[in-house]
């Protein structure tokens, strides 16, 4: 073989390797014939919206990654803190992917990237690193005292124990027994399927007649329960797309009306927050007024009432002693 035919000979191989290897490098997979390549074709990690789907090139089944490229299991709920956290990942750099009880509160602040720890947790002390303010929050994420850039003391999470969905119906009529207990059981079964809520978790769930659906989720029971600050997450992401749904098919439904007030979701602590007054949500703001109110009010009926049992009595004294003077 002449010195031109080894060499040509060389280049065709180094050609085909490095072909080969450039295959390689751009497929996901070192051997792509041996799975099928549709395999993430309508795949989704049902618990965790923020992930994508590639093929595990060992097993030819899809495995999930977040969008730090951290691999996600879809078997369980991500929790809610790193949820917000992969949501303003996205946000930051684009990805592929009315009749509540007394005392609650809304999280009317805006979303913000959370500090979690290592299962997932909320941290108690939240800081923005752009404006230099730090607060704390409950185990749901929700801000319970002011924002302060002079330093906030955050001791403990304080467990958030109880949370209301609070949402209407699109009926045009007051709902009937049998339909309250219909939809009562519906979304008993929807968050069940959907978010691993358990029987004993919910508190109370209940359609007024004013089509107001309340429902109320417990942190408070044992076993293996539901984290319900990431169900009241997802959730509420749902009843404000429209309805409640799961992923079987054909699917259960519970819709939400449009032309209601949007969907609330409504937060109980342990412990009170540590707000100042101006600060504080108008709804604790008016039951604290309401109560306040309520207590004059009495004040000023109990001493009018004492009062007029005095008068009553005044008068009566006079009388009989008007009378023994006559009678003398």
């Amino acid at each position: 073989m002449t010195t031109t035919t080894s060499r040509g000979l060389l280049l065709f191989v180094v050609a085909v390797v490095a072909m080969f290897c450039v295959s390689a490098a751009q497929s996901p997979c070192p051997a792509p014939s041996t799975c099928q390549s549709d395999t993430c074709v309508g795949m989704r990690c049902p618990y965790n919206e923020f992930t994508y789907c590639e093929m595990d090139c060992n097993t030819c089944k899809p495995k999930f990654f977040d969008l730090e490229k951290k691999e996600e299991k879809c078997d369980k709920l991500t929790l809610k803190c790193r949820l917000m956290h992969l949501e303003m990942v996205k946000k930051k750099k684009g990805s592929r992917s009315g009749g509540a009880p007394d005392g609650g509160r809304q999280d009317t602040d805006e979303l913000y990237d959370p500090d979690c720890d290592a299962q997932q947790q909320f941290r108690a002390k939240q800081c923005d690193n752009g404006t230099g303010e730090c607060w704390c929050v409950n185990s749901a994420g929700v801000r319970n005292t002011d924002k302060s850039k002079s330093g906030v003391d955050c001791p403990k999470l304080v467990l958030c124990s109880q949370i209301v969905l609070d949402f209407f119906l699109p009926m045009d009529h007051k709902p009937s027994e049998d339909e309250k207990i219909q939809n009562v059981q519906k979304v008993k079964d929807i968050l069940g399927k959907n978010y691993f809520v358990i029987p004993d978790q919910f508190k109370n769930v209940q359609l007024l007649d004013t089509r107001n659906m309340i429902v109320t989720l417990t942190q408070n029971v044992s076993g293996n329960v539901a984290d319900i600050a990431t169900v009241a997450y997802l959730a509420d992401k749902q009843l404000k797309a429209g309805k409640l749904q799961t992923s079987e098919t054909p699917p259960q439904t519970i819709e939400v009306d449009p032309d209601a007030r949007k969907p609330i979701v409504w937060f109980y602590d342990d412990e009170p927050p540590r707000m100042s007054p101006s600060r504080m949500a108008p709804g604790i703001i008016a039951i604290i007024v309401i109560a306040v109110l309520a207590a004059v009010t009495a004040a000023v009926i109990f001493f009018w009432w004492k009062k007029q049992q005095g008068t009553k009595k005044y008068n009566r004294a006079h009388k009989e002693q008007q009378e023994l003077q006559d009678a003398a």
